[in-house]
This record gives structure tokens, C-alpha cells and sequence, in this order.
């Protein structure tokens, strides 16, 4: 008792990430008391909560039978964690992880900024309005928004949450032809939905 989770986690060969969520999600970490958070924030669409719903089809994590949302980033993008902690009015902690990633041979110390929500209004109202359910590659959808600025809002999420914009030149006959790229990465229903989008306008 007592341990750091980072020591356990070298004898179980598990990264302090993962077994400060199980710890927490088998609530033996002393912190499972239920924080309080807006469990209405994602009830009735706005701008604000269409961003933040994009971001967490690009880059959260729903686990449906604990009922809890995650939003986990390179501790670099810490700012934009504790951004959505206010948004949706959050008390409870931005923790801080890390753990060893192993490429092409060779380790990489990495750390993570992770916020996880419990809240079943929450589940309930990202799968009725934005068709997001699950993981990333079970069951997310195209969300059912009609307004402009509510779709924007989603696109914007998702560009933030996973994808990326930047400027092109292209060679032509010696001169410069400048292009911007768009670039959206998701599950197939959800890029159909942004097509249709881009085309539409």
C-alpha cells in the first residue's frame, strides 16, 4: 500500500498512466469521490460545446460502461486540457503522465496531460447530438448538427483535435503557386460528413 503508481508500474511492466487509471477506475486511489462538472454541458448545441465535441471525435476517449470521457494530450498542449476543464466547469485535476514509447528500436520519454470526466449525461448527450459513442473506431458517426455555426464549430474541433493546416508552394514554370491544405483525420463516416460539408459551401 502505498507505492508510487510509477513503481508498481515497473514491476507489472505497465506504463504510471495506466495503472493510475485502473487504480482510479477500480476507485482505490483515495480521489473517486464524483467531482462536480457541468452534466449539462454538451445537452443543448452551441458553438462552444460543437468545438469541444469535434475535439473529442478526433482525440478523446469514451469508456461507455464506466461512463466516463477522457481527453488526454502531449503535456505541451497542457493549456488546451485545462481549457476544456474550464469550459465545462470541472473541479477535479489535470494530471500529469509519463511513460517510455519505444520506435524503430529506441525509447522516448514522453509526457501526458489527461482530465477524465464521469458523467452518464455526458455519454448520453455526445451520442444524441453528435453520434459519438465508444472508441474511435467503434461507432462514431456523423453528428446530427443542421446549424452553419454549429458545423464550423465541429470542423474546427476537429482540426485541432487531429489535424492540421499549412501552406504548400508549388513550383509552376519557375514561379511560386502558393496552396492552402486542409488536412482531417478520422474514422470514415466522419470524413464522408466533412466532405459532404466542404462541398456543399
Amino acid at each position: 500500500a502505498g507505492e508510487p503508481y510509477k513503481d508498481i508500474g515497473e514491476v507489472l511492466g505497465r506504463s504510471e498512466m495506466s495503472v493510475r487509471m485502473k487504480a482510479f477506475d477500480l476507485k482505490l486511489d483515495g480521489n473517486h469521490t464524483k467531482k462536480h462538472v457541468n452534466d449539462g454541458f454538451f445537452s443543448v448545441p452551441n458553438k462552444l460545446n460543437c468545438y469541444w465535441a469535434g475535439f473529442l471525435a478526433a482525440a478523446g476517449y469514451i469508456k461507455l460502461d464506466r461512463a466516463t470521457v477522457t481527453l488526454g494530450l502531449a503535456s505541451k498542449d497542457r493549456e488546451q486540457v485545462c481549457q476544456f476543464k474550464d469550459d465545462a466547469d470541472f473541479d477535479g485535476n489535470v494530471y500529469e503522465y509519463s511513460k517510455i514509447s519505444r520506435l524503430n528500436g529506441k525509447d522516448y520519454p514522453t509526457t501526458s496531460s489527461v482530465m477524465k470526466v464521469h458523467s452518464q449525461q455526458w455519454i448520453d448527450d455526445l451520442d444524441a447530438n453528435f453520434n459519438i459513442r465508444g472508441l474511435k473506431t467503434d461507432g462514431r458517426f456523423s453528428p446530427e448538427l443542421t446549424k452553419t455555426p454549429h458545423i464550423l464549430a465541429f470542423l474546427i474541433g476537429l482540426i485541432d483535435g487531429d489535424g492540421s493546416l499549412w501552406i504548400n508552394n508549388s513550383m509552376v514554370k519557375g514561379k511560386v503557386y502558393p496552396r492552402t491544405v486542409l488536412n482531417f483525420i478520422g474514422p470514415n463516416p466522419i470524413m464522408e460528413w466533412v466532405r459532404e460539408c466542404v462541398l456543399r459551401w
